[in-house]
């Protein structure tokens, strides 16, 4: 697609879907992570990305506590390997998302 169309390539959400009943617990969504960013960071076509999600505590991989705002362990891991994020506060009325900015070489 970047090829053919000549333009970057914008990785909006990328995450884990599988729980810990599945094998995979924080460890290996770590290491997924991990070897990840590290493919993201080096491939010359992808511009930007983003985890999926921040704080969606109904799927694995949440980088962050709802309750309290703080980054859980994967969110301390994301930020050590990315180097870039700053977790903003949901935006609108009523709203417990909150939204990662994406993470741009």
């Amino acid at each position: 697609i970047a090829k053919g169309l000549k333009r970057p390539i914008i990785v909006s959400e990328f995450g884990i879907l599988l729980t810990p009943a599945h094998g995979y617990d924080e460890a290996k969504i770590m290491a997924f992570m991990s070897k990840t960013v590290r493919w993201l960071n080096n491939c010359r076509y992808v511009t930007r990305f983003a985890w999926f999600s921040a704080n969606l505590t109904s799927m694995p991989g949440a980088l962050m506590d709802p309750a309290t705002k703080q980054p859980n362990a994967l969110g301390l891991h994301y930020r050590r390997i990315t180097g870039k994020v700053r977790v903003k506060a949901a935006v609108g009325a009523g709203s417990e998302q909150v939204y990662l900015p994406l993470v741009g070489r």
